[in-house]
């Protein structure tokens, strides 16, 4: 019985040996990644990372950091991929404009690689500002203003994406233009004459500008 008993921890023993030894080595393995490449730089937010699967490996660890795992200010993602059953090479995520550096690593139950590093940068969109559908807001003086004083000073919010300004003041009596300016301020100083005036501002740049902004002034 006793034979019996060993011959039988024996056969488990051989099996249970060659299931061990049978766990493929894959330390020498090196992954390869897809995308993003090396020194990348993105203008979509959401972000796909995509690798090379390697034989052997049963799941996969994904980090991410910024701006890199040397001097990592926060590591933004850390997770594992794929089971016994089935593996992935792929992961999507949206990630805020910055520099950063991500890499991944394939494991089985025994053994597992080094980790393949990249860096990446998720760049600001800037959208084009388009001057036309804007307008300048006038601060002073209010719109109707009356005034026995001639030196009027005539000033506006600085608008986004507007190099200049251009101003245009027109006598109401004769239609004629009194004065026609470009400032690269947000203000300026008029000496009138005594009439009624129109004053408009326009913003102003290389290709575009907005449209004019007018009021009315009475110098008495």
């Amino acid at each position: 019985m006793k034979k019996l008993i060993a011959l039988v921890f024996g056969v488990l023993c051989i099996y249970s040996c060659e299931e061990i030894v049978s766990v493929p080595d894959i330390s020498e393995d090196l992954i390869t990644l897809i995308a993003p490449t090396d020194d990348a730089v993105l203008e979509n937010p959401e972000v796909t990372f995509t690798w090379e699967e390697i034989e052997f490996a049963d799941q996969y660890q994904i980090q991410v950091a910024t701006p890199n795992f040397a001097q990592a200010n926060q590591v933004v993602l850390d997770t594992i991929l794929g089971d016994s059953l089935q593996t992935f090479r792929s992961f999507t995520t949206s990630l805020a404009s910055n520099n950063y550096q991500w890499r991944v690593r394939g494991f089985n139950n025994n053994f597992q690689t080094d980790y393949t590093t990249q860096s990446f940068e998720v760049a600001t969109i800037e959208v084009p500002i388009n001057l036309s559908e804007q307008s300048v807001v006038i601060l002073a003086p209010e719109d109707n203003f009356e005034s026995a004083d001639t030196m009027i000073g005539l000033s506006w919010e600085a608008l986004e994406g507007a190099n200049l300004y251009r101003i245009i003041i027109t006598d109401t009596v004769g239609n004629s233009i009194f004065l026609e300016q470009t400032t690269t301020d947000t203000e300026i100083t008029v000496d009138f004459v005594s009439g009624t005036y129109t004053w408009e501002v326009r913003g102003e740049n290389e290709s575009q500008n907005t449209p004019y902004t007018q009021q009315t002034i009475t110098i008495l």
